[in-house]
């Protein structure tokens, strides 16, 4: 168990628990349709940066900061 995963959950090999990729899952196309619903669409580089959080290999504040420094914020 890592500070991610709930009791009676395991990790998987990315280090979070298949409920935690879930969850980001959700919450990067929820963020995926605000864009486009803006007239945006995000590029294969913010993709990857997407699937490399949902699969745990970076967490919520180094997709972010990785996320703003592409935008130059």
């Amino acid at each position: 168990m890592n500070d991610l995963t709930l009791p009676g959950e395991t990790a998987s090999r990315g280090g979070i628990s298949e409920a935690e990729k879930a969850r980001r899952r959700v919450a990067i196309a929820y963020a995926r349709g605000s864009v486009r619903l803006e007239g945006f669409s995000l590029t294969p580089d913010i993709e990857a940066l997407n699937q490399r959080y949902i699969e745990g290999e970076i967490s919520g504040a180094e997709h972010s900061a990785a996320i703003r420094s592409r935008a130059g914020v």
